[in-house]
This record gives C-alpha cells, sequence and structure tokens, in this order.
C-alpha cells in the first residue's frame, strides 16, 4: 500500500511539473508578441499610378488605315448628334487655331474661317455659290449616312446658293476602305460617276444592305449601272489607284483638326458632328445674310 501511494504522488508530482512548464512557456511567448514592433506601412508616393488610355471606339485600319499615321479617329457618337461650331471674339477670320468645340452663335462674323481647299475632289454646285460646304466623311460611318440625307435636303432646298464637295476620311472598319476606293475609282472616270457611287453607298448604309462579303460585286455592278468602263473600273479597284489622293484627304483633314465624321466646314466654318436640319439652315441663312450685308455695304 506504501508503495502505491508513493507511486501516485511520482505521478502528481510529474503533472504538475508539465502543466508548469506549459504555463511558463505559454507566458513567455506571449510576452515576446507583445513587445515585437509592427512593421512600417509602405512609404507613400507622390507618383500616381498609371491610368490605362480608353479603347477607342474603332480604329482606322484595312487598306486606307495600314498606310495612314497612327493617330485615332471615329465616327462621331449619339452624343455628337446636335453637333458643335469653332467660335471666336476675334475679328481675325484667318489661321485659326484647334479651339474647343462650342455652341453655334448667332453672329456669322464672330467664327473662325479656316482655309479649306477644294483641290481635286468631287464638287456640285455653281462655282459662284456664295456658299461652299466641304465635308470630310466615311461611307460606312452611320452618322455621315444620317448627315448624307440632311446634305440632300440642302442642296434640293438652296439650289444655285450652295457649292458642295465630298472628301474622305477613314473612322470605320469593315467595307470604308473599299467604298473609299471604289467611289475614287468612279471618279478617275467621271464626277458623275463619282456622284452616282456617293447615292448607292449612303443609301446603302442607310438601308444596312451593304456587306464585307457583298462590297466587291456590289461596286462591279454600280460601275455598269453607271455607265463606266467596267474593266478599267476593276484594274483600278483591285491595284487601289485612289490611295494617294484618298490619304491626301485624310491629311488634310488632320491638319484642319477633324478628328470623326462627319465634319463639315461651311464658307470655311467647322461644324463637327451631325446637326438638325434647321441649325445648318440657321448657319447658311446666316451665310448668306452676312454677304448680302457685306455687298449692300460696299455699294453705298
Amino acid at each position: 500500500m506504501g508503495i502505491t501511494i508513493k507511486k501516485m504522488y511520482v505521478y502528481l508530482l510529474a503533472i504538475t511539473m508539465i502543466i508548469a512548464v506549459g504555463v511558463v512557456g505559454g507566458f513567455l511567448a506571449y510576452s515576446r508578441t507583445a513587445v515585437s514592433p509592427v512593421p512600417p506601412a509602405p512609404a507613400a508616393t507622390d507618383t500616381p499610378e498609371p491610368v490605362p488610355e480608353p479603347v477607342p471606339e474603332s480604329v482606322a485600319v484595312g487598306a486606307v488605315g495600314e498606310q495612314a499615321a497612327p493617330q485615332i479617329q471615329r465616327c462621331h457618337k449619339e452624343e455628337d448628334i446636335n453637333g458643335s461650331v469653332q467660335q471666336s471674339n476675334s475679328s481675325n477670320l484667318s489661321n485659326p487655331p484647334n479651339l474647343p468645340n462650342q455652341p453655334h452663335p448667332p453672329d456669322v462674323q464672330a467664327v473662325w474661317r479656316f482655309n479649306v481647299s477644294r483641290g481635286d475632289d468631287p464638287v456640285r454646285g455653281p462655282v459662284d455659290a456664295p456658299v461652299t460646304i466641304v465635308e470630310f466623311g466615311d461611307f460606312a460611318c452611320g452618322f455621315t449616312a444620317k448627315a448624307y440625307v440632311t446634305m440632300e435636303k440642302l442642296m434640293e432646298d438652296y439650289s444655285g446658293d450652295i457649292r458642295f464637295v465630298y472628301k474622305d476620311f477613314q473612322t470605320m472598319e469593315g467595307w470604308s476602305p473599299s467604298a473609299m476606293v471604289a467611289s475614287g475609282c468612279a471618279y478617275n472616270q467621271s464626277e458623275e460617276g463619282f456622284w452616282y457611287f456617293y447615292n448607292r453607298l449612303f443609301q446603302g448604309r442607310n438601308s444596312n444592305s451593304i456587306t464585307m462579303v457583298n462590297i466587291d460585286s456590289k461596286v462591279v455592278e454600280w460601275a455598269g449601272e453607271a455607265g463606266l468602263d467596267v474593266d478599267s473600273f476593276k484594274n483600278c479597284y483591285n491595284t487601289r489607284e485612289p490611295m494617294p489622293e484618298i490619304l491626301g484627304d485624310m491629311e488634310e483633314g488632320r491638319e484642319l483638326g477633324v478628328t470623326g465624321t462627319p465634319t463639315f466646314f461651311i464658307n470655311g466654318r467647322r461644324v463637327d458632328g451631325v446637326l438638325p436640319y434647321p441649325a445648318f439652315k440657321e448657319i447658311i441663312d446666316a451665310e448668306l445674310s452676312g454677304l448680302e450685308k457685306q455687298k449692300l455695304g460696299e455699294e453705298s
């Protein structure tokens, strides 16, 4: 019995020592954790994180874009639908800088005048027309096609008063380059041939009847309908013969601050985007009125 009690005493003593060691070890571990310094936060920097560039709506590509300067253009979006007009309070109307777009003013004499050449581009209307409208457009751009309808009505309503010049400015992918080349090939044979293609291309865009699949066959068909030499047209189209003229239009547009289509210059007054018919009418009427006042002043 004495031996048994002695063994129990030894066991209890061993258990007590184990517990004591555990408690002391835990206390020491806690103490080391409590006094350890907190790692410092990363030093702040004055250099902001780079903000990624927004992805453009469309990039000029294809037969034209592959040879064009690496600048992004675009077909004017829905928010551009009311358009805008360059203006200034200065009376100096030559060699204007590229100013932010602002709503058009009622005073026609208070706007910048850009020097826009007719060049050798297609033109309609009398040589001595008091108002010249130069458009930079893309046949595949939906808003250029919308403006086409407005321009046709203006040409009808202001017959004899408007001289209209059309210049290429690629903003779309798909069949856009082929359309510009085809219209250029038609123009190489006759001005009437160009305007036939001009109508068919914009009408096709508005009806969504032109695709990458059918553009090649359609332009050959239209060449025959327009009375052009079809074999000559095919050779021109397949070799992309009008490319220098197309690239020249685009370079001129960039120099004038054109970044999207449609962009108009009405007697040198830049209008970006699609204006409703009454707004175009207001500008043209102001031009005609201003010229009439100037004429009366010279005669008095």
